[in-house]
């Protein structure tokens, strides 16, 4: 799994004390906040949490302000998490234009104006599409959807999910429509943190279908 250390140097009582912290996990960005202080972990073989702040070996400070000197990361992970045989691939300094954790670094938009009908309970793909191209493998993408789905088939559920790729490869939770009688209208609002681990075109797309037999529409919704 890519991931990036960032690299502090900690006061300590007028001393230098190098940290490093892993700020991203799966379905959390963690901030980097010089303005306030911190305390730090010694480090171990189990120094392995996203979030914490880890400092060498004996060593820990507590109540203490840093600053972000620079960070390094792995593109392509580790072939054996905890064992360093490679090096970097990457070694940045901070400064200006270096994005600091969750932090946007580009906005893709579509809108859809067709709806799109399924009749099977089988997860049918909409025309609500987009491609974004992240700009590096440890980049996690926020994707959104908002729309209305709608449910002809009363006592049934109609449901919608967002899905990464064709397939579907769905990610993230689902909405969903109960038609109690009649012709049911529902809002739609999807949000998902996915970790695409890629640094090429993703395409991220929104299906439907209803959880039995039955009619469901999704009008025009916006990834």
């Amino acid at each position: 799994m890519p991931f990036r250390f960032w690299i502090v140097a900690f006061d300590n009582a007028s001393t230098v004390v190098l940290g490093l912290i892993n700020c991203s996990a799966p379905t959390q960005v963690f901030p980097l906040d010089e303005t306030g202080i911190q305390r730090s972990v010694a480090m171990t073989a189990g120094a392995t949490s996203a979030g914490v702040f880890y400092t060498p070996n004996g060593t820990t400070v507590t109540s203490k302000a840093h600053r972000i000197l620079g960070y390094l990361e792995y593109a392509g992970g580790l072939a054996t998490a905890g064992t360093y045989a490679t090096a970097p691939t990457k070694v940045q300094l901070f400064g200006p234009g270096v994005k600091k954790p969750g932090a946007v670094v580009q906005t893709a938009y579509a809108s859809n104006t067709r709806s799109t009908t399924a009749t099977t309970n089988t997860q049918v793909q909409t025309g609500t599409t987009k491609t974004i191209t992240p700009t590096n493998t440890i980049s996690l993408i926020r994707v959104m959807a908002f729309g209305t789905l709608n449910d002809s088939t009363a006592a049934q559920y109609a449901i919608a999910q967002l899905s990464r790729g064709t397939g579907p490869t769905l990610i993230g939770t689902l909405t969903e429509c109960f038609n109690t009688g009649g012709n049911t209208c529902c809002p739609a609002s999807l949000m998902v943190l996915d970790s695409p681990a890629a640094a090429s075109a993703v395409t991220y797309m929104l299906s439907a279908a209803p959880t039995v037999a039955a009619t469901v529409s999704r009008t025009p919704t916006q990834p």
